[in-house]
């Protein structure tokens, strides 16, 4: 019993730590000052995400769909994006994704935005809702959106040279809190057994 009041007020520290600690982080360009090239650990729904960008011009269809049919299930077309059946979690993940951009950094150096696109399914079938910072210029930042633009527009040149795709991968990293939780249930079967063994 002696241990076992250390160590819960221990794991209890590392739970409200990690409650307070799951803000997104920006991994920056070496040679380009202010220039993220990716955010890891978004969470939206229990999943961990890293957001990378790709900043050369690119239709929805170039990078989602290259055959055009709008069916993410055959051979030819890869993935749907990451939240194309949950507005909502379209709209979590960009709200962490401008928080975690903060004021001052990029995603393209060249139009000087921090504008980054995410998709999720829009009303026609050839279009997409967009879900977006408001502004390409990193001073200003809010939630914006489109109910429907077109998936054939090219987005990186032109007069949409600032909008730039934000592309969302899920990596397996073990929340700091399942870990704690993990621990505070192991720990009295350890106790009973140095007992018994004593």
């Amino acid at each position: 019993m002696n241990l076992f009041k250390p160590f819960f007020a221990f794991t209890l520290a590392i739970l409200s730590f990690t409650a307070t600690s799951t803000a997104a982080t920006v991994i920056l360009d070496p040679n380009t000052p202010n220039l993220a090239i990716a955010v890891e650990g978004i969470v939206v729904d229990n999943i961990t995400y890293t957001a990378t960008f790709i900043t050369e011009p690119a239709s929805f269809y170039d990078i989602y769909d290259p055959n055009q049919d709008n069916d993410f299930s055959d051979s030819t077309t890869g993935a749907a994006p990451a939240f194309w059946d949950s507005t909502q979690n379209a709209n979590s993940a960009r709200d962490q994704l401008i928080a975690a951009l903060g004021n001052n950094l990029l995603i393209s150096s060249n139009s000087m935005s921090d504008l980054a696109l995410i998709a999720s399914q829009g009303s026609i079938p050839n279009n997409f809702r967009s879900h977006s910072d408001g502004s390409p210029a990193p001073s200003q930042d809010w939630s914006s959106g489109h109910p429907s633009l077109s998936k054939t527009h090219v987005y990186g040149e032109n007069s949409l040279s600032q909008y730039h795709w934000a592309i969302f991968t899920p990596t397996n990293i073990p929340e700091p809190t399942s870990l704690a939780l993990l621990s505070l249930t192991t720990l009295p079967l350890i106790i009973r057994r140095k007992r018994k063994a004593s």
